[in-house]
Parts: structure tokens; sequence; C-alpha cells
């Protein structure tokens, strides 16, 4: 809760200060194109990119021999040369910009710092955010940057550099965790789902997502037993919020009594469902070894669970 605030906190001021500095750069470059378009006849002709580029470029020879480039084009290809556009080492001759380029620095930091940020807001609900705050952040996404209101871009080179150095920190607790995975070889072959399903524990546990790998191996155990007890004949026997039906028992009822499990497949499910439950009602926070033991005993469990005929 607390690092959840911390960020929203962090990102609203961040936003603020971004929409602030905007502000200033927008008004230094409508000031500075209305100059150059009066004191330079034919500037407007000049592409956009151009333009931007003459504006508030550091001037380095490579953009000066573009914009050199690009003059001569237009040049030639036009018959007289009416457009009034001067020599482009006349626009050049024009101060840097040097407050709008300490200006453009801080603000392209900043969106870095905010990327960064909106990431990491991708794991955490920014909770008891103000009305206020709202239109702060609508402002930010819709202003700024592409992709509408609330559903902001961000650039795929900072998802990429957040999963590599998320990665590259937790490389190893994976590793250790799929080596103390056991291999699993079955003489039989189960259906889709429950082959999904499985892939899904692995991949929750050596992700180091503990507790859903608990859950999800609740889910399991509890599909492949109620689709046994259906194939048997007794789905009508399953608790499915049916009420005024006395008919109706639960699973474990149904196993040990009419299925006549032993006690081994029995206990061994219960442990799976008892684990996932206190997660789930409890708020426990599994540790590495029962996520572990989850994956031993769902595999265990499918070793041992009878086969159709």
């Amino acid at each position: 809760m607390s690092y959840s605030n911390d960020l929203k906190k962090e990102l609203l001021a961040k936003i603020q200060q971004s929409i602030e500095l905007m502000r200033q750069i927008e008004q230094i470059e409508k000031a500075q194109f209305e100059r150059l378009k009066k004191e330079h006849p034919g500037f407007e002709e000049l592409s956009k990119t151009d333009q931007s580029k003459i504006l508030f470029s550091e001037l380095d020879p490579e953009i000066i021999a573009m914009i050199r480039r690009s003059h001569e084009r237009r040049r030639r290809s036009t018959p007289r040369d009416d457009m009034g556009l001067r020599k482009p080492d006349e626009f050049f001759a024009l101060p840097k910009k040097k407050q709008y380029i300490q200006l453009y620095k801080k603000f392209n930091l900043l969106q870095t710092e905010i990327n960064q940020l909106l990431v990491d807001c991708k794991y955490y609900p920014l909770m008891g955010t103000s009305a206020e705050e709202m239109r702060l952040l609508d402002k930010e996404y819709t202003s700024l940057y592409e992709g509408g209101a609330r559903d902001r871009k961000i650039p795929r080179y900072y998802l990429e550099r957040h999963l590599k150095t998320s990665l590259a920190i937790n490389q190893q607790e994976m590793k250790d965790r799929l080596a103390r995975v056991p291999s699993f070889a079955i003489s039989f072959h189960l259906d889709s789902p429950t082959v999904h399903f499985y892939r899904q524990i692995l991949n929750c546990y050596v992700f180091g997502m503990l507790e859903a790998c608990c859950v999800l191996s609740r889910a399991i155990v509890q599909s492949m037993t109620r689709n046994y007890i259906k194939y048997r004949g007794f789905g009508r026997l399953l608790i499915d919020g049916k009420k005024g039906n006395t008919e109706t028992k639960n699973v474990q009822h149904i196993c040990s009594k009419i299925l006549n499990w032993d006690e081994k497949r029995l206990s061994t499910y219960n442990k799976v469902c008892n684990l996932a439950n206190k997660i789930l009602y409890d708020k426990e926070v599994a540790a590495d070894a029962q996520a572990l033991s989850c994956i031993k005993l769902v595999q265990d469990f499918i070793k041992n669970f009878p086969q159709r005929i």
C-alpha cells in the first residue's frame, strides 16, 4: 500500500513538471516561429522537419549539410527562384536557442522517468486517486502523447529494458527454482486443458509467482476430479450452487464414499486445496518450499489418478 502511494505521488509530481515544461517550450516555439516567419520570407515553405531543425537544432555540420541539400533540391526543381528562400547559412546565423535546448533536455529526462514509472505502475493499482489527480493523468495521456485518454503508449524500449533488467536480477533465482522442479513422466496421455494448467503452474513457480502456483495447483486437481466424477456418471451429485437439491454432495464425499478413492489420493487432493484456500481466504503468503511442495503433490496426484477406460 505504502509503495503504491509513493509511486503515485512521484508519477503525478513528474507529470505536473512535464506539463509545465511543455507549456514553456511551446511558448518559445511559437515566438521563434513567428519571428523567423517575419524575418525570413519563404520560411513557411520549408518542411516541418527542416523548420524544426533550423529553429532549435544544435547546429551540427551534418544537419547543416542536410538542410543545404534539401534547399538545393528545392531550388533546382523550381523554374524561377521566386520562393523567397534565403541561403541556408543565413538561417543558421540565428543565435542558438540555449534556453529551449535546456528545457527540452530536462523535458526528455522527465519523460524517461515517467515512462519508467508507468511501467512500474502496471504492477500496482493507483489507489485513492482523487478526481483532480485523475484529470491530471488524463491531461498527461491526451495532451502529450498518442494513444488516447488513459491508454498511453509506452515506447517498447522502456518495456524491453524493464524486462531485461528484471530478468537479469532474477535470473539466478529462476535457474535455481527450475533446477528444483522434478522431471515428470507418466504412462498415459493428459487432455490439453490439464497440460496447459500444468505448464502454467511451472511457469508461475519458476518466475517467482508462488501464490499463483499454489492456487493454480488447486485448479488442476479440482478440474481433473470434477471431470472424472462426471465421466463416472455422478455429475448430478456435484454442488454447483443448486439450492433445495438434497442429493448434492461435496467432492470429498463423492470420491471417498461413492468412488472409493484411497486415503493417499484424497489426502493429496485436500493438501493442495487447503494450501490454496489459506492463500485465497486467509491471505497467507506462500513460501518457496510450499509452492514446490504443491508441484510435487500435483505430480503425484496426476501419476496416481484413475485412468479413463
